[in-house]
C-alpha cells in the first residue's frame, strides 16, 4: 500500500490560524492512517480581492491596512480566523470605496500530496 510522505496545504494570511495548533491537529489526526508518516507543509499566502464595482486588485498593502485596524477593534476576538471567506465583508476599496468585494484566491485548501 502506498504512503502518503508529505501534504502541502496554503492558509491565506488572514485567516490568523494557529499554525502550532494545525500541526498537532495532524500530528494527532494521522496516526494509524496513511498519513501516519507524513509531514506538513503550510504556506500562509496573501488573498487576492478584487473589487467587483471598479475591478481594483487590492494590494497586500491595502489588505493589511485595513485588516491591522480591524484586529486593533476586535483584539483577541478577531472574527476572520474562524470565516476567513467573510473578509471582503469588513474592507473596502482604496479606489471607489465600495465594499462589494470578492476573494478570487487563495482559500484554505489542499495543494500537494506527495505520495510514495
Amino acid at each position: 500500500m502506498n504512503s502518503v510522505v508529505k501534504v502541502v496545504i496554503e492558509i491565506p494570511s488572514i485567516s490568523m490560524i494557529d499554525l502550532d495548533i494545525l500541526r498537532e491537529a495532524f500530528g494527532m489526526l494521522k496516526q494509524e492512517s496513511r498519513l501516519a508518516k507524513a509531514s506538513l507543509e503550510v504556506r500562509v499566502v496573501m488573498p487576492k480581492m478584487r473589487c467587483r464595482r471598479c475591478g481594483y486588485i487590492l494590494t497586500e498593502e491595502d489588505i493589511r491596512a485595513q485588516l491591522n485596524e480591524l484586529m486593533r477593534g476586535y483584539g483577541e476576538e478577531y472574527p476572520l480566523h474562524l470565516m476567513p471567506d467573510l473578509a471582503p465583508t469588513p474592507l473596502k476599496c482604496p479606489r471607489c470605496g465600495s465594499h462589494d468585494l470578492e476573494m478570487e484566491e487563495p482559500k484554505i485548501r489542499i495543494t500537494e500530496v506527495v505520495i510514495v
